[in-house]
């Protein structure tokens, strides 16, 4: 069993790795923070390169094979919405699409996805809720619940980068999330990624959209590694601000917008819909970002 202070850590480094949000590690540093492997296969490759450093935390499926004080393995999996993994007994996360979260019970950590048009659209429409009437939706401010990848919703790269976090699919693909742009392969250096990175971001600015994600048919299909805004739904239609508290540009801003914390955590809710059962086992918690 994961000691608890071992644990806070790496629940620190899963809930940045999710929003990439905020740093976990020491500034500046020639590794990265977090990296999920969704196939072991890929770790000895992986463990061999400068992107795993002493601070690095990196998480693979269980029945890895490799060294435990250098993976942590997981059951389950993070890169399907509706789905759960945990850490040993101690620690469960949900992931949601952001589509179908209003209609499920939170019963402890929870990461609510944008993963398609749907997705897209609604997230859009409560975005312009919010700016035109101070209203959030409820998964929005519930203490448990993270959107996950706001970079590539309108937050801004900020942190964001190959130094923060890496998610390596199962062909060897490297990203910063499971729905960004492919920024190199398994094997593939540091200073690789963050040159990719750098270009893509640049190449975002200029033209005000991202490349298409690696076999998405989307026109905009959530590149979150490029770390640029969605585009507008139409010519009068902001797009979304960051949920890390920078008011969205806009001509005209009502001052009774106020936006929620960092990741999205607000005051605890009584709504017995977003609160688990009395009998429900209980559930480790997200720490708090800033400590």
């Amino acid at each position: 069993m994961m000691d608890k202070t071992e644990l806070r850590r790496i629940k620190r480094h899963l809930m940045s790795w999710s929003t990439g949000q905020f740093e976990v590690g020491p500034a500046n540093q020639d590794s990265c923070s977090t990296i999920v492997v969704a196939d072991p296969a890929h770790l000895a490759d992986l463990l061999d390169t400068d992107l795993v450093g002493d601070n690095t935390v990196v998480l693979a499926p269980e029945g890895h094979g490799a060294d435990p004080s250098r993976v942590v393995g997981f059951a389950g999996t993070l890169d399907e919405p509706n789905a759960e993994m945990s850490i040993g007994y101690d620690f469960f996360l949900q992931t949601q699409d952001y589509a179908t979260s209003p209609f499920m019970s939170v019963l402890g950590p929870t990461l609510v996805r944008v993963t398609g048009p749907d997705d897209l659209e609604l997230f859009l429409a409560d975005a312009d809720r919010a700016r035109e009437e101070g209203v959030f939706p409820d998964i929005a401010v519930v203490p448990a619940v993270r959107i996950a990848d706001l970079p590539g919703l309108g937050a801004g790269p900020g942190v964001d980068g190959p130094q923060l976090r890496l998610y390596v699919n199962a062909e060897g693909e490297i990203s910063t999330s499971i729905g960004g742009c492919s920024l190199g392969r398994v094997g593939d250096t540091l200073a690789s990624l963050r040159a990719n990175w750098d270009r893509r971001n640049a190449a975002s600015t200029a033209h005000g959209n991202c490349s298409p994600a690696p076999g998405s048919a989307a026109t905009w299909p959530l590149s979150t590694a490029c770390g640029c805004s969605p585009p507008a739904k139409s010519s009068d239609s902001a797009s979304p601000g960051s949920a890390s508290g920078s008011t969205p540009p806009s001509t005209t801003t009502p001052t009774r917008l106020t936006l929620p914390r960092p990741c999205c955590s607000g005051t605890t809710r009584a709504d017995t819909s977003t609160n688990p059962p009395a009998d429900a086992p209980s559930r480790s918690t997200w720490p708090p970002p800033q400590q």
